[in-house]
């Protein structure tokens, strides 16, 4: 009786490809378990700054860090980190560290410039290379802050450290990272596809820049990070002309994401880029522009003071003008009592009520 024939076995080639193809989804089930424990704790802590956000309200009162002055500050980090050719790491790294401690207290403006400069100065040091930071406060404070000093800058970069807040911030995500996290899974997936001009690389550059654009608006920052994250991914995907729907639904079931934050989400952020989304470039101050003597918006204040007194008894004799020069003498009257003052070397704890 003739022995039966055994079936030959497969080649090395198929058995590699074969084991490759296990770890890769061993890999990406590992990946997904992970970024959904991260997700569900950034549900759990995640706090919109709304607590200095009230104060805008009342444009009288001008004492407190305000939401457009957060605007102004992580605008000012974005055109520092074009101008020094830093990572782009370090613009979010810093807007994360600024808005964590804007959220939990209450800091008066005249503080604003230290602690922002402070905070990029923590953030370039937990990204770049300990070469690029050498002598960067001096640098910040002599370029770029002037309204500081470098000792203002140290004691308060001492300060933030110590923080809890800001301490459990250097371990968070940032936009970045989701956007990073999302693209590498909705690559797998086989609704995903791109224009044969367009690279992942370069498509997920132009991810960050419309990311750049979200991180400068107060009003788009109620949102969680990997929430902002998918929708300007799915707003970019739908001006290519993709399958951007079934791309969301695949990572928000994959993900296990529920209820409808990510379509209000989408939404704000849709209507936040009317016109074609990636096309226009990241503004660019020039190097003359980057070295205010104060804030911009108190500089205007300043300057706007000092233009204006003598010249009121020439102009017209209507009621509406007049009216309008009245209300202007005492919107003036109210700045000259708020003049911009550097602070001074006292101990940091003024600054947070």
């Amino acid at each position: 009786m003739a022995s039966p024939s055994t079936p030959p076995s497969p080649s090395p080639r198929v058995t590699d490809w074969v084991s490759l193809r296990r770890q890769s989804e061993r890999s990406m089930e590992g990946e997904l378990q992970q970024l959904r424990a991260v997700l569900e704790t950034e549900s759990k802590t995640y706090t919109y700054s709304q607590a200095i956000y009230h104060i805008e309200e009342n444009p009288r009162s001008y004492k407190y860090v305000t939401a457009r002055d957060r605007d102004e500050q992580v605008s000012w980090f974005r055109n520092i980190t074009h101008d020094l050719s830093f990572s782009i790491s370090v613009f979010y790294q810093s807007t994360l560290l600024l808005d964590t401690f804007l959220s939990t207290k209450k800091t008066k403006r005249e503080f604003l410039q230290t602690m922002a400069a402070s905070c990029y100065s923590i953030a370039t040091k937990l990204v770049e290379s300990c070469d690029s930071v050498v002598a960067l406060s001096h640098k910040l404070v002599s370029k770029y802050y002037s309204g500081c000093s470098v000792t203002d800058v140290e004691k308060m970069e001492a300060f933030l450290i110590q923080t809890p807040d800001i301490a459990s911030a250097r371990s968070l995500h940032t936009i970045q990272d989701y956007i990073k996290k999302f693209h590498r899974l909705a690559e797998r997936s086989e609704m995903f596809s791109l224009p044969q001009s367009l690279t992942l690389s370069s498509h997920l550059c132009h991810l960050y820049k419309c990311a750049q654009h979200v991180v400068c608006n107060h009003e788009l920052m109620k949102y969680r990070p990997s929430m902002l994250g998918l929708a300007i991914l799915g707003c970019h995907l739908k001006q290519l002309n993709c399958d951007w729907l079934s791309t969301l639904l695949y990572l928000e079931e994959i993900l296990q994401i529920r209820g409808g934050e990510l379509s209000i989400c989408y939404e704000a952020v849709a209507a936040y880029f009317p016109t074609y989304f990636a096309s226009t470039p990241l503004p660019r101050l020039p190097s003359s522009q980057l070295t205010p003597s104060k804030p911009p918006r108190l500089q205007k204040w300043c300057d706007s003071s000092g233009s204006h007194g003598d010249n009121d008894d020439d102009e017209e004799d209507d009621g509406t003008h007049k009216e309008g020069v009245i209300k202007e003498k005492k919107v003036i009257r109210r700045k000259n009592r708020r003049r911009y003052r550097p602070p001074t070397s006292r101990t940091i704890n003024v600054a947070i009520v």
